[in-house]
């Protein structure tokens, strides 16, 4: 008689004890392996039984295998011989079983068809006496876990035995189910365990590259590593155009990247890249926007790579196996995808960096000026050829890093830098090298970077200048005698015509009018050809308000003139200037009257002590005029260079006045500047050294 699938309530009280020990013996043990083994004996031991054999499902082949039997003295395990079992769902009793439904397999019954070499009679009955023998399904929470079987010692086993087996493998089975939880949350917590210990060398061999094909081969080594894929490449991805480019692979006979048309007509990659969506493409001959690059594969998987929501890349694999891909390769090749984002990133970063850096190291190899890149550490972040060279450094030393107090003591650099650092602003200077070289010196201040000094070779220009000069006092000279000459006939022309009328009067002034421009003209020259030799200044403590008062009295008829208003702000107890008199008042009054001439009627002109230090006074000449452009501000100190506007073209001048003051500041070792913008006036300060006892 065949037991029911339903566990009977008629059994004794010592089967369910024994059951329930079974349940708590066997529940007891985690580790399926060490479960298996134990399960045929206990059921055997619980159940009496002569025999008892173990069958489990092959879930690959979906078919069952024999994996112990337990008798008196023997338990027989089958690990080293996979015994397998010819399934044929639809013929008992494997129909049965996957009903979960018990069966009798009866060696004189076999079913049509069941004569096979692996047939249930044949391998059943090869192992276990030729007896009738009970099965019961060993199943929980609907799952088919294996099949136990039971032979008694008479022909056949009891229904009470039989009732009792179902309840057996009612508890083998959540035993089975129970350890079989453990094991699959165990092997998740080693391959995260592993995976982590993977994702830390990825880490550590990712953040030890810079050059973008040592961050390629690293992400598609692990990623082979970790599928086991028999290919794989990377693509760089633009944006902008829409296009992938592969740059990088592993595994294949013909690198993607070195057929450059692989990806014009589209592809999976390219897919995945324009949507930033992973895919798994189990078989590829199913998808129609596949690209073959090797006809040996058969199932594909590809990841974005991301940086701030951008797709910049696509990691694809391969392998010759159907459906080969998880959702753990693809979780992992998402982990991998976020760290060779920043990689990359990274990597074109640093190749940008490089590139640049190469860039502006050739061209300061090239140039011929002087370049030094001071830090607020006052350490030399940077030094070209020529200034080693021009300021005879040792060409086979290290200069980068050292303080530049340490680099130049003694030479005059560091006492032109001392002042630079001390005003704090844009310090042009001029420098005498050994060699008698001369270098027009810049140093700009950056609040990003530090100090940067730029050195110009000035001596040739001071040569040609020097014999431009020498020619423009030449002709100065020899021009001031035709200018007399044509005065004193004009004023002869006077005297001998007292009735001139009231036309040839006019001529006559401007005749005298254009005579005194030339005259002046001519002084200008003269001047500045003077103070462009060795000429000696008288250095002497000079007031600055008695300065300012002389300077007033110079100009006060061209203020008049125009109707407009001088102030002089000078306050109280300022120290006295170190510098010549005449020259300084020479000074001021060009700056105050290029003012006056460049500012419309009724305007103001103010005079103020901008700022005052221990070491220089800087005093400031604001105007209302009508501004100056950054074009002409910088060539505004140039000899003979005049602003050409509209506005301007009916105001007399030479273009030597701002140079003449240029060049007396630069006599007394100061500094001048403005600030100026069209339409709003100009403010022209210099700063002078204080006299000090």
């Amino acid at each position: 008689m065949l037991p029911s699938n339903n566990i009977p309530v008629e059994l004794s009280a010592a089967a369910y004890k024994s059951a329930y020990a079974l349940s708590l013996f066997l529940g007891s043990v985690s580790d399926l392996q060490t479960l298996l083994p134990m399960i045929p004996t206990s059921v055997r031991d619980v159940l009496g039984c002569e025999q008892v054999m173990l069958l489990l499902p092959d879930e690959g082949r979906a078919t069952f295998r024999i994996a112990l039997t337990a008798s008196a003295n023997l338990v027989r395990h089958f690990d080293d011989q996979v015994v397998l079992l010819d399934a044929l769902p639809d013929r008992p009793p494997f129909d049965a079983w996957r009903q979960r439904r018990p069966a009798v397999i009866d060696p004189s019954q076999r079913p049509p068809g069941d004569d096979g070499e692996r047939s249930l009679h044949a391998t059943v009955f090869r192992i276990l006496p030729a007896k009738p023998t009970f099965s019961a399904p060993v199943s929980a929470n609907g799952r088919l876990y294996g099949v136990l079987l039971a032979q008694d010692a008479g022909d056949q086993i009891s229904v009470e035995r039989g009732e009792f087996l179902l309840l057996t493998a009612h508890v083998v089975g959540v035993a089975l189910a129970n350890a079989a939880r453990y094991q699959h949350a165990e092997e998740e917590r080693r391959r995260r365990a592993d995976e982590m210990r993977m994702m830390a060398q990825v880490d550590r061999e990712l953040s030890d590259s810079i050059q973008l094909e040592d961050v390629f081969a690293i992400t598609l080594d692990w990623a082979m590593r970790y599928t086991l894929a028999h290919g794989a490449y990377l693509s760089l991805f633009d944006e902008t155009s829409g296009a992938l480019r592969p740059v990088a692979s592993l595994g294949y006979k013909t690198p993607p990247e070195t057929v450059t048309d692989l990806f014009d007509s589209g592809g999976i990659a390219q897919r995945v890249a324009l949507s930033n969506r992973a895919e798994i493409v189990p078989q590829v001959s199913l998808d129609s926007d596949y690209v073959p690059v090797s006809i040996a594969m058969n199932s594909h998987v590809s990841v974005p790579v991301t940086r701030e929501d951008r797709v910049i890349a696509v990691i694809s694999l391969e392998s010759k196996q159907i459906n080969a891909f998880t959702e753990s390769h693809l979780e992992f090749i998402h982990a991998l995808s976020a760290r060779a984002g920043i990689a990359i990133d990274n990597a074109r970063l640093y190749a940008n960096e490089v590139r640049e850096r190469e860039k502006t190291a050739s061209i300061l190899r090239e140039i011929a000026d002087v370049v030094i890149v001071v830090g607020s550490d006052e350490r030399i972040n940077l030094i070209n050829d020529s200034g080693i060279s021009a300021l005879r450094l040792y060409p086979d030393q290290q200069y980068v890093g050292r303080r530049f107090e340490e680099v130049f003591e003694g030479q005059p650099l560091l006492k032109v830098f001392r002042r630079a650092v001390a005003g704090g602003r844009v310090h042009n200077d001029t420098l005498m090298l050994p060699g008698d070289r001369t270098y027009a010196t810049s140093f700009a201040r950056h609040p990003k970077v530090g100090w940067i000094i730029t050195m110009r070779d000035l001596t040739e220009l001071r040569h040609a200048d020097q014999l431009k000069h020498d020619f423009m006092s030449v002709l100065s000279h020899d021009l001031k005698q035709p200018v007399s000459v044509v005065s004193g006939y004009v004023e002869l022309l006077e005297m001998r015509n007292p009735s001139l009328d009231e036309r040839s009067r006019y001529y006559a002034a401007m005749i005298y009018q254009s005579l005194n421009n030339m005259r002046k003209l001519i002084d200008d020259l003269l001047d500045l050809a003077r103070l462009d030799t060795d000429v000696e200044l008288i250095r002497a403590p000079v007031a600055v308000d008695q300065l300012m008062i002389a300077v007033r009295d110079w100009i006060r008829p061209s203020v008049e003139a125009k109707s407009m208003t001088l102030h002089i702000s000078l306050g109280e107890g300022l120290p006295s200037l170190r510098g010549d008199q005449n020259r300084l008042t020479q000074l001021f009054v060009n700056l105050v009257h290029n003012a006056v001439k460049y500012s419309p009627p009724g305007g103001e002109i103010r005079v103020e002590i901008e700022s005052s230090g221990e070491e220089a006074l800087t005093i400031a000449i604001r105007d209302s005029g009508m501004g100056i452009s950054p074009e002409d501000q910088k060539a505004i100190f140039e000899r003979f260079y005049r602003v050409r506007r509209p506005e301007t073209e009916n105001i007399e001048g030479s273009g030597l006045g701002l140079t003449l003051v240029k060049r007396l500041v630069d006599l007394h070792n100061g500094q001048i500047g403005l600030v100026s913008r069209l339409g709003e006036g100009t403010t022209f300060f210099v700063t002078l050294p204080i006299w000090k006892d």
